[in-house]
């Protein structure tokens, strides 16, 4: 028994049936690439098994990847291989395969405060590419967008509001750009700044574009976004393991809740579906908060008080907690 079908055409024909955005269908096709070519050099990609896929995730841990992304990788196959069931064409392998649970709690880390402010008021306006650097940074940091987000907006996406500004957005995921969110007046003072240096623009004009020689005004891809943010850290030594270009995501979260916002509004201004999502940022402050320990530090000045209770403040480089 033989698959129907070459694999490259099954690939095809799942991807075209699958109800999903350009981005996603790529990291579909990236992961089962990476199947692909590791069946040609260890088995029979013809006649793939249960036992491929369990030597498969083997080899996935040994090369060092980790738990999260070997997780993300036997998904995208199961899902694959459940299709194939479907369409009759071959038994899903991948049923009753085990792997190892990765922890859903956030592995990139914020922008510390003090940091945050340094870099922003180092950051440079005097040329068209560092005012849409600066305009990109200030945006998501202030809004939690995602590059993705901020390379799909156009010019006429912005709109004045009784409340503000807000811009039509396409979130992740989404076909369209079916939601509305607000954006502060500074944000829009930078953003216009910079599209005033770059000239006469269209409402169907890309709001980010490129300014490179030979591709001047062509619209940013997320990947440009990211390399953009990449190395505007690296400037400013910030880049780090834990410190990406999706740190300015969390960090948006983290300082909303921190200075007072909802967990609504915070669901909200992440787009998120679901609270279970948002509530990870809640757990991130609270970690940070045991690793801190403030109550263990009104113990401690209790005791060498006498037992008396005093009123003082603590001062923490994060974090002023008044007793």
């Amino acid at each position: 028994m033989t698959l129907p079908k070459s694999i490259n055409i099954l690939i095809l024909e799942f991807i075209s049936e699958r109800s999903i955005t350009g981005g996603s269908a790529d990291t579909y096709k990236r992961i089962l690439n990476v199947w692909v070519l590791w069946m040609i050099q260890n088995a029979d990609i013809k006649a793939p098994s249960k036992a491929n896929v369990i030597t498969w995730m083997k080899s996935l841990e040994e090369a060092g990847r980790s738990q999260l992304t070997i997780e993300s990788y036997v998904t995208v196959i199961s899902i694959f291989f459940n299709w194939m069931e479907s369409k009759q064409y071959w038994p899903n392998i991948t049923k009753g395969v085990k792997v190892k649970r990765a922890s859903r709690e956030y592995r990139k880390h914020y922008i510390p405060e003090a940091d945050m402010v340094q870099w922003l008021a180092s950051l440079h306006t005097d040329t068209l590419n560092e005012k849409r650097n600066s305009a990109i940074i200030n945006l998501m940091l202030n809004t939690a967008f995602r590059c993705v987000e901020i390379s799909r907006f156009n010019v006429g996406d912005i709109r004045q509001t009784g409340n503000g500004y807000a811009i039509r957005i396409q979130r992740k995921g989404h076909k369209e750009k079916d939601q509305s969110t607000g954006i502060p007046s500074e944000c829009v003072t930078m953003i216009n700044d910079y599209l005033a240096m770059r000239g006469h623009v269209n409402e169907s004009d890309a709001l980010f574009s490129s300014h490179r020689s030979g591709r001047d005004c062509e619209r940013l891809l997320p990947k440009s976004v990211g390399q953009i943010i990449t190395n505007q850290l690296t400037i400013a030594k910030l880049k780090s393991k834990w410190i990406t270009p999706h740190s300015l995501r969390h960090s948006s979260a983290v300082y909303a809740i921190k200075n007072g916002a909802t967990e609504f509004e915070v669901k909200a201004m992440m787009g998120h579906s679901s609270p279970t999502t948002t509530a990870r940022y809640l757990r991130m402050i609270e970690e940070e908060t045991m690793e801190m320990n403030p109550a263990a530090r009104c113990v401690n000045d209790y005791i060498r008080n006498g037992g008396k209770s005093t009123k003082k403040l603590i001062q923490n480089e994060k974090f002023s907690v008044s007793l």
